[in-house]
């Protein structure tokens, strides 16, 4: 079974029109892909260290371009991930949209560990769940949440087969790459990760085997990249082998 992914590495403005334009405009040009991926904070912008950052986003603004981009979505008939600033119960949360190819959203992915900066403007999620494309069992992490591997161990006991990793690493950790290859080498999964494109960006967008080799390592290009998985290179040698008597993971959902 295989899964073809486009990557879309692109800038992220201020402006929420500005990136509605760029979203739509990737996905119009798509071409042979199950899922298009965008980096953290596409639709609202993700500027956490300015402190007036959520208080200058217009929650109904925001909701009309979701519906704008959910109509493209339908019109190209694929599914995309877009995150993006969200306000639900009134709270704010870093998201997730999981736009299906009806254009309606299927998912919604919240940020569970959040930066001290993130903290400062929103409230953490407390799911970490899969979710299915074309019988393949997905997850979605954002950002410095790859530097938490018990949520990567998680999800893979709940089955996933693919991580995509949501990023916003402006200017960027080039070490990174090193963690992206051991989690998924540990997990025996594909992760499919996508940074934004910066003017001093050192950590590109990736996508890694699972036998943690790097099969597509982008440049700073605006531009879709494509990367096609065959999942048949899934295994589940090391966690059938796991000693639960020793430590064991309790996922503690509220």
């Amino acid at each position: 079974m295989k899964l073809n992914i486009g990557i879309v590495q692109t800038s992220i403005s201020e402006n929420i029109s500005e990136n509605v334009a760029i979203i739509c405009e990737y996905i119009s040009q798509s071409s042979d892909t199950n899922i298009l991926l965008f980096p953290e904070g596409m639709i609202s912008g993700y500027y956490p260290k300015n402190p007036d950052y959520v208080r200058n986003l217009n929650k109904d603004v925001l909701d009309a371009v979701i519906k704008e981009i959910g109509n493209a979505v339908k019109k190209r008939h694929v599914n995309a991930i877009i995150p993006t600033a969200l306000f639900e119960d009134g709270k704010w949360f870093n998201t997730s949209l999981w736009f299906d190819t009806s254009g309606a959203i299927k998912h919604i992915y919240k940020k569970c560990n959040l930066s001290n900066l993130d903290r400062n403007h929103f409230m953490a999620g407390d799911k970490l769940e899969t979710y299915m494309i074309n019988g393949v069992k997905t997850a979605i992490q954002m950002c410095r949440e790859i530097t938490y591997p018990e949520q990567w161990l998680y999800l893979k006991l709940q089955g996933a087969c693919v991580i995509f990793h949501l990023n916003n690493n402006q200017g960027g950790d080039s070490n990174w790459e090193n963690v992206y290859k051991t989690r998924a080498y540990e997990n025996q999964y594909f992760i499919v990760s996508v940074n934004l494109s910066h003017p001093n960006q050192k950590l590109f967008s990736y996508s890694i085997t699972p036998k943690g080799e790097i099969m597509l390592k982008t440049t700073n290009a605006q531009k879709i990249y494509y990367a096609t998985l065959d999942l048949d290179s899934v295994k589940n040698d090391f966690i059938n082998q796991r000693r639960k008597t020793v430590v064991n993971l309790v996922y503690t959902k509220k």
